[in-house]
């Protein structure tokens, strides 16, 4: 909204030599000279006072500088009642703008009475004087925020905003509205939605173009829905921990069904605990979760059976507003590699593949090492946490 600047009558007042003039009875009466001027909107009316500076240098014109020292204002000056304008009368109102009809102003004089009277020999008479705001045109208001959302996604605390105006009303169809903030939102931020140009637009251009007034310019929306990154282990719910170990052992066990030898058996899958992972300040990424599996096999070569272990790890898992987990279980990631054989004999491997006698397996030998190879080389970026126990 703009705020038009009092219009104000005055002069700095300046450093004057004293000449010792006697008064000889006349008198200016300031206040025949001035009157406010009430304009606009009830409620947002604005009282601006006007100096009727011709008629005061008219009915003054007769009227001369006295003194040793006057000289230096003629210098300046056409005339004495320029002079006295200019350098020694001050008029306001203690209230200039959002009126309403039947509030009061007053009108406020600050004169150098003193040095007019010395300079002049004339007496000044400057009265306070209330006027009574009437005549400002009465306007109707409307909300410009009735069916006005802010609707907002993706993730806390990296959430999106946007306006939707779908449902405003009439008047505020002609409006621009913009958001403070509509990125890197977090549940529970503030954002402001503004009318565009509030701070420069007049009373006057709402009233033609919406055929009335916003009773406010702005409002504010909680940021609220968004779904969070899990921070921490205890923060996934019990019900998604169990499927996310039911898709791993499910798809472990339907490739040892597919690709394994008859002579190799699957003698046990056991959880032995998870590593969990968010990125630390600074870094970007996502959090994730590993399941630890200890997985026993009998071989022709080991009829005793050995251990090894294994992994799946599940990324970006998000806490939904209901308290539900989500997290897509279909993109669980295992241990990946292959192995090269020469004349059927063990050569090499690829990745996260070991050689057992004439076998191969996906995973680790021992614990150590899947730690190493997991966890240990992210800890400069992540933090984690770890519930996994050697057994």
């Amino acid at each position: 909204m703009s705020k038009k600047m009092k219009k104000t009558i005055f002069i700095l007042v300046s450093c004057v030599l004293m000449l010792g003039l006697s008064a000889c009875g006349k008198t200016m009466d300031l206040n025949d000279y001035v009157h406010v001027e009430i304009t606009g909107y009830d409620g947002y009316g604005e009282a601006n006072v006007v100096f009727d500076r011709d008629a005061f240098k008219e009915d003054f014109a007769d009227m001369e500088l006295k003194g040793e020292n006057s000289a230096a204002y003629n210098l300046f000056y056409s005339s004495a009642a320029a002079c006295v304008l200019d350098e020694f009368i001050r008029v306001d109102v203690d209230v200039a703008e959002g009126l309403s009809n039947g509030d009061s102003v007053t009108l406020k004089w600050n004169c150098d009475e003193e040095n007019i009277k010395e300079l002049t020999g004339y007496k000044v008479s400057c009265q306070e004087e209330v006027i009574t705001v009437e005549g400002l045109v009465e306007v109707s208001t409307f909300d410009p925020f009735a069916g006005l959302r802010v609707e907002f996604s993706g993730i806390s605390p990296q959430g999106n905003a946007v306006i939707v105006t779908d449902d405003i009303s009439t008047e505020a169809e002609e409006l621009l509205f913009l958001l403070d903030k509509s990125s890197g939102l977090a549940n529970g931020d503030v954002v402001t939605v503004r009318i565009n140009g509030a701070d420069s637009i007049s009373i006057e251009h709402y009233v033609e173009y919406c055929g009335a007034i916003p009773e406010s310019f702005e409002k504010q929306f909680v940021v609220e829905g968004l779904g969070e990154y899990v921070t921490e282990l205890s923060g996934i719910p019990n019900d998604m921990m169990q499927k996310m170990d039911a898709q791993a052992q499910d798809k472990l066990k339907a490739y040892v069904a597919e690709r394994w030898a008859d002579s190799e058996s699957l003698d046990g899958v056991q959880l032995i605990g998870n590593y969990f992972l968010t990125p630390k300040e600074g870094f970007g990424g996502t959090n994730k979760v590993y399941f630890v599996y200890k997985v026993t096999v009998t071989n022709d070569s080991r009829p005793d059976g050995f251990d090894y272990y294994y992994y799946t790890r599940y990324d970006n898992l998000i806490l939904l507003p209901d308290g539900t987990c989500s997290v897509d279980l279909s993109a669980a990631i295992v241990p990946e590699g292959y192995a090269n054989y020469i004349y059927g004999e063990p050569f090499n491997t690829v990745g996260e593949v070991f050689f057992k006698d004439n076998y191969n397996y996906k995973g680790y030998e021992d614990l150590d090492t899947l730690f190493n190879k997991l966890i240990a080389s992210q800890i400069g970026e992540y933090n984690y946490e770890s519930t996994v126990e050697a057994l």
